[in-house]
């Protein structure tokens, strides 16, 4: 989710006459919806508002919509806790003041975005945890058969036993035996 959205513009503060870079960074901004935001800058303290789409009304800056249409800033600065001046910074411009010169090379933005809550987590590990389940469910509980067919052979009767078993071939051929070595030694006892 969308929380906040803001400018984050590289500003360059300079030496008027001779060009010489004293101090730049790209300063975040938090200045939309007629937000008044501040930052420091070579010994300066500038205030920002800022115009989306910059109009003059009776002579006062306002904005005509909220769309980036015509960028500009209005900067106050300040030394000292003085009021230096106050002008406009268009996008990509320069201001001039105090024998400095600031100017905005780039204005690119910034985004914060809250996680409120992942709705498919708990559905992701409860599928994970139930075919673990069935995995073990599964080599635990193995399925094991054992087929049984009468048949008269030469006037006797006879019995024909298949088993088969899904996983484990020597232990489904064990359980086999023991169940027929207890069903022969039955036989001896009483006739089955």
């Amino acid at each position: 989710m969308l929380k906040n959205l803001g400018m984050a513009p590289l500003l360059v503060l300079s030496d008027a006459a001779s060009g010489k870079e004293i101090d730049g960074a790209y300063v975040r901004l938090d200045c939309l919806k007629e937000r008044i935001d501040h930052f420091d800058m070579g010994g300066y303290h500038f205030l920002v508002k800022f115009y989306p789409d910059f109009t003059r009304v009776d002579g006062k800056p306002a904005t005509r919509t909220l769309e980036f249409i015509n960028p500009t800033f209005l900067i106050q600065i300040e030394k000292d806790k003085k009021l230096i001046g106050e002008m406009l910074l268009p996008k990509g411009g320069a201001i001039d003041f105090d024998g400095k010169r600031l100017a905005m090379r780039q204005m690119p933005f910034w985004v914060r975005f809250v996680v409120m809550k992942e709705h498919g987590i708990p559905i992701l590990y409860t599928g994970f945890f139930i075919a673990s389940l069935a995995v073990v469910w599964r080599f635990i509980w193995y399925r094991r058969e054992i087929v049984g067919k009468v048949c008269d052979e030469g006037g006797e009767r006879t019995l024909v036993v298949a088993a088969r078993s899904e996983f484990y071939k020597t232990l489904a051929e064990d359980e086999f035996t023991k169940l027929f070595t207890k069903l022969l030694a039955q036989r001896g006892s009483k006739s089955i």
